[in-house]
């Protein structure tokens, strides 16, 4: 059963009126796989430039999908939501 305020979409999980873009799922997708991931990976996986990738991570985190524990170096992704729904 679902929490109140959540709906079902592509993906089970999603808060109400949060959508992400296909690139930020490509982004978490990968966080999801290896949270350990550095922002420079995930750009070079993804060939986007690390300045897009971390707008892409900002959004992200602002959404409060995902969060960053510990430091730069050393430091993982922690995924809050589990499933997300794509807009």
């Amino acid at each position: 059963m679902m929490a109140k305020g959540w709906k079902i979409g592509a993906r089970r999980g999603q808060k109400r009126g949060q959508r992400i873009t296909a690139k930020q799922a490509a982004v978490y997708d990968l966080i999801k796989q290896n949270p350990s991931m550095p922002r420079s990976e995930i750009a070079d996986k993804l060939k986007m430039n690390g300045s897009v990738v971390r707008k892409h991570l900002d959004a992200l985190k602002d959404k409060g999908i995902i969060k960053r524990v510990g430091p730069d170096k050393g430091g993982y992704w922690e995924v809050l939501v589990p499933h997300v729904f794509v807009a």
